[in-house]
């Protein structure tokens, strides 16, 4: 889980393996960087100042569940700009 439905986000993720298959038969996950990928995109200021919301009931909703209410109300809807500035660079959320 990545937090991104928390108001205040975690600094980094991280991935497990607890079980690992051999190449070509499944699992085939793959890596981006949120870094490159803001840099190489052509149309920079049509996405500064764009703010997106992650809600985590509507999120769990799509798949078909239904989280009791009292999640609902300590997981609010949250609000992150789409492009994250830090001292080293700006990345897509």
């Amino acid at each position: 889980i990545d937090s991104s439905f928390k108001v205040l986000p975690a600094l980094a993720s991280l991935m497990s393996g607890q079980l690992v298959v051999p190449p070509g038969s499944g699992g085939e996950t793959e890596f981006a960087s949120s870094r490159a990928a803001y840099e190489a995109f052509p149309q920079k200021a049509t996405v500064d100042g764009l703010i997106c919301v992650h809600d985590f009931d509507y999120s769990l909703r799509l798949l078909g569940q239904r989280p009791p209410i009292s999640i609902c109300r300590r997981v609010p809807p949250a609000r992150h700009f789409l492009v994250r500035s830090t001292a080293a660079a700006r990345s897509f959320f």
